[in-house]
């Protein structure tokens, strides 16, 4: 079967699924200008995203209409939400109906890339705007098909008011330190971690703060070793140990954890009902949204009983793809020039919060910025943006279906997680 037609039949298979979550998120296409529609006689760059945080939506909003405004060329923006994104994003290459602009991880980008849906990038302008290293660490198979933007950083961002109330003076090096932490935080009367996993992608998101610098720091093909099947969940000790760990940790959180979302979740750190989220660095920004005097700040998640180990996970996040079918390819890559241009970053990294990769930048104001870079520049971190950090498809599905019966103690051990993990994946290596 024609490589193109199979993607576009998997595509479908979500497409109904698809149409019924866009028609109940309550949003509609907005383009920059503010229209519901661009008109029939202009350009118009259809974008879809994921980003959920008001800050960070403000960012596009503000970038866009400046373009529009010196360029002429309107938007026609779709926002789902990171759950959704992906059925809805192949739906749309289903029907025909593809966005010119759009984000994956490296992970995702390989089913794209393989049917030729993604532009080479490799010649682009904006390359010169961004950091040395980020053209190198975005490479698939040697060409740069997406676009990295920010940096992320996998921790424990904290309330600090809560901390010092609780009279944490130190903050965690190693694995029982950590566990000790989180009793005195318990003693204290509140939540140590709010966990919001009512949506899918926190849960990853919270286990590779520690995981994936165990895993991947034996194995740097780990995920990919485990996809094709020339690895074994219950044959790895150091997984079997960091999912026991993970487990322990989600005895510390909040209530009805698979019945709070993440706005919930960040709302507790942002009024002090909770000590802290464990995620990415766009944390930040969505617990300062509820709060704007809540001052936060970030440390790695100890792993290990050697301090050493405990680094910040980092990685180059997801990166803009330019769809290769797009009637408007020239007005997307002159837009991505001024995505990366300095007034764009200093949005994004002071307004948005977020660590950007584009180059001579200010230092961010942000406290937690602030830390973060603090362990960069100390070489506190693991970065895995060369790697696979992330499983694929119905490999991530699998994953996270186990994941989540284990933490309901559906699933009672690691031992068992791992054998579940294994028949999962070898069930769907057998239909490939």
């Amino acid at each position: 079967m024609n490589k193109n037609k199979k993607f576009k039949r998997l595509c479908a298979i979500g497409m109904a699924a698809a149409i019924l979550a866009t028609g109940c998120s309550g949003g509609k296409s907005e383009d920059a200008s503010g229209g519901s529609s661009a008109k029939a006689d202009k350009k118009t760059i259809k974008w879809l995203h994921h980003y959920s945080e008001d800050s960070t939506r403000k960012w596009i909003e503000e970038i866009t209409r400046q373009y529009t405004e010196e360029t002429g060329v309107e938007f026609d923006i779709q926002a789902v939400s990171y759950d959704e994104y992906q059925t809805l994003l192949k739906a749309k290459i289903a029907s025909d109906d593809a966005p010119d602009l759009f984000d994956l991880t490296a992970s995702d980008l390989k089913q794209f890339k393989e049917n030729g849906y993604v532009e080479d990038l490799s010649g682009a302008e904006f390359w010169d705007n961004l950091i040395e290293s980020a053209k190198e660490s975005s490479k698939v198979d040697g060409v740069n098909y997406f676009m990295p933007f920010e940096a992320n950083a996998s921790a424990a961002y904290y309330n600090a008011e809560v901390f010092e109330k609780a009279g944490i003076t130190e903050l965690p090096e190693t694995y029982t330190e950590f566990i000790d932490v989180l009793k005195k935080l318990e003693g204290s009367g509140v939540v140590p971690i709010a966990f919001g996993a009512q949506e899918a992608w926190t849960i990853t998101n919270d286990y590779r703060a520690d995981m994936l610098q165990q895993v991947l720091g034996e194995n740097p093909d780990w995920m990919k070793d485990l996809e094709a099947r020339d690895a074994k969940f219950a044959d790895d000790k150091t997984f079997l140990e960091t999912l026991e760990k993970f487990k322990e940790r989600h005895n510390y959180g909040n209530k009805e954890q698979f019945g709070t979302d993440w706005n919930k979740a960040t709302e507790m750190v942002a009024t002090g009902e909770a000590a802290m989220v464990i995620n990415g660095s766009w944390s930040i920004s969505a617990i300062q949204e509820k709060n704007p005097d809540v001052e936060i700040k970030c440390f790695p998640v100890p792993a290990t009983e050697k301090p050493e180990d405990t680094r910040l996970t980092t990685w180059s996040g997801d990166g803009f793809v330019v769809y290769s079918g797009s009637e408007v390819k020239q007005e997307v890559m002159d837009f991505l020039k001024v995505m990366t241009g300095k007034e764009s970053g200093n949005i994004w990294q002071n307004d948005a919060k977020r660590l950007s990769v584009i180059k001579d930048l200010p230092e961010a104001a942000d406290p937690a910025l602030g830390e973060i870079s603090a362990y960069m520049n100390e070489g506190k971190l693991f970065d895995v943006s060369s790697m696979q950090n992330e499983f694929t498809g119905e490999y991530y599905d699998a994953n996270v279906e186990i994941l989540t019966k284990y933490l309901l103690g559906e699933i009672k051990t690691p031992e068992d997680a791992a054998a579940a993990l294994d028949k999962k994946f070898d069930e769907i290596q057998s239909r490939q």
